[in-house]
């Protein structure tokens, strides 16, 4: 229950992550706009890039360390056989 919980979160966190990065280029793409302006549009696209990066790499670390523990348990069940 807990692991489909946490799978909604990601999902959600994901979806707004999306949101974020589509504003922030619609934003940051407008010409004539203050380099301040700019700037901030930018470092809000490097920080939601960076925390999708982050959720990809966690969400592949774990399924590894799930591939793992599946191999983990086949060496157990065949070393218990012999």
């Amino acid at each position: 229950m807990e692991n489909h919980k946490q799978n909604n979160d990601i999902s959600s966190l994901k979806d707004y992550l999306d949101t974020v990065l589509r504003l922030s280029e619609k934003k940051f793409s407008y010409d004539r706009r203050p380099d301040a302006f700019l700037i901030r549009w930018g470092g809000l696209i490097v920080n939601a890039v960076k925390a999708y990066g982050d959720l990809i790499k966690n969400e592949e670390l774990e399924d590894l360390r799930k591939d793992v523990d599946e191999l983990k348990q086949l060496v157990n069940n065949k070393v218990t056989i012999r």
